[in-house]
């Protein structure tokens, strides 16, 4: 056997932009397993759209922060005089 039979695995970049958010790897019939940007496991998905969700998830701040940013506190906000 010739190893230009031999198909070798390849990660899909993510990006975000024109940033790699992450890579996805895909299992076969067991999924496709995300990968954040700096190659820890995300876990093992049915399908690509969901690996997709967890690697961007994995680079969106958490709603509280968002919320933070939005909609900062304000001195008459927080009850002070």
């Amino acid at each position: 056997m010739s190893s230009e039979s031999i198909e070798t695995p390849r990660l899909a970049p993510v990006m975000n932009g024109s940033d790699c958010a992450g890579f996805l790897f895909n299992r076969g019939l067991r999924g496709v397993e995300a990968f954040d940007k700096d190659e820890n496991s995300l876990g093992v998905f049915f399908d690509a759209i969901s690996a997709v969700t967890a690697v961007k998830k994995s680079v969106a701040p958490p709603d509280n922060v968002t919320r933070f940013i939005a909609h900062p506190v304000t001195r008459k906000s927080a009850g002070v005089s």
